[in-house]
């Protein structure tokens, strides 16, 4: 069965077509997408940007520890501008206050390395309930370039009890540290840094889940 790779998903080339349907090319953009029934039938939200498919998403224990930037890199999917991001609390709240809690997207580079794009301001009310869905503006509008990868970043700062989220862990050495990466981690972090070297990121087996939305 002939099989091709269209921004990160295998795609069926046999006449046994269950899920795909033609890409999307933008006649006036170029810009290429995945048509909604295929990000469904892959498992994507068809509103959203995400940075995992859904059926992915298999702990509610992802540890957002203080000063630590948790990345969770993905492909785009559409040119759909992007206004806000969505984030999801596990099991244990964040405990009265944090310092800061922001989220960002980074662009990046064929080394490795990352540039801060856009963000939220900061905002310590986000993770304070487990088992919650947040939703917060970015304070600049986010438009993705179909097939290019970006990192979703999240921050939580605080000198007391940080919070756990939904996402997908991972603690087989081989995939934490293959290329393209799914996680890494940037410690001892007081905000989000504007660009992060390709050597300065560590490891992680734990992949937060989040959605950028309109």
């Amino acid at each position: 069965m002939a099989r091709e790779r269209f921004h990160g998903i295998d795609v069926d080339e046999s006449e046994d077509r269950n899920w795909l349907v033609t890409p999307v090319v933008d006649p006036i953009t170029g810009a290429v997408s995945l048509p909604v029934a295929s990000m469904a039938a892959a498992g994507y939200p068809t509103n959203a940007e995400a940075v995992m498919p859904r059926y992915a998403v298999n702990a509610n224990v992802v540890s957002a520890d203080s000063g630590v930037v948790l990345l969770s890199y993905f492909t785009a999917r559409s040119a759909t501008p992007r206004a806000n991001v969505r984030v999801f609390s596990g099991t244990v709240a964040a405990a009265a206050t944090p310092t800061l809690v922001r989220m960002g997207i980074y662009g990046v580079a064929a080394d490795g390395a990352l540039t801060l794009l856009h963000s939220t301001a900061n905002d310590t009310t986000v993770f304070a309930a487990p088992l919650t869905a947040y939703t917060r503006a970015l304070t600049t509008t986010w438009t993705p370039v179909p097939g290019a990868r970006y990192a979703f970043a999240t921050l939580v700062v605080s000198s007391v009890a940080t919070p756990t989220l939904y996402g997908a862990i991972n603690s087989i050495a081989y995939f934490t540290a293959a290329e393209p990466h799914l996680s890494r981690t940037v410690p001892g972090q007081t905000n989000l840094p504007a660009a992060i070297g390709a050597g300065s990121t560590s490891p992680g087996g734990q992949s937060h889940y989040a959605e950028c939305t309109a």
